[in-house]
């Protein structure tokens, strides 16, 4: 599936590879970091920083999730919070 994003840059979405596994893991990571880490005790943290279980499960199953690519980088949302 190929839509044309406003850039005139086209968004491509597939399934992940082998070689997204790394990637997507610091992204999953760094999603955790900003939501869940604050409401889990330190040692917790610690170990989850430490273990990355979004890579193995990626490198297991990452022909069961889709990817957004723009060109040839990951699509990434960035957004800002608002209060």
């Amino acid at each position: 599936m190929v839509i044309t994003h406003t850039s005139s840059t086209a968004l491509t979405i597939r399934p992940a590879t082998a070689e997204d596994a790394e990637p997507l893991a610091a992204i999953g990571l760094a999603a955790w970091r900003k939501g869940i880490k604050p409401l889990v005790p330190a040692h917790i943290a610690q170990e989850f920083e430490i273990s990355n279980p979004f890579l193995p499960f990626l490198k297991a199953c990452h022909a069961h999730v889709l990817v957004a690519q723009i060109g040839d980088q990951l699509a990434r949302l960035r957004c800002k919070r608002t209060r």
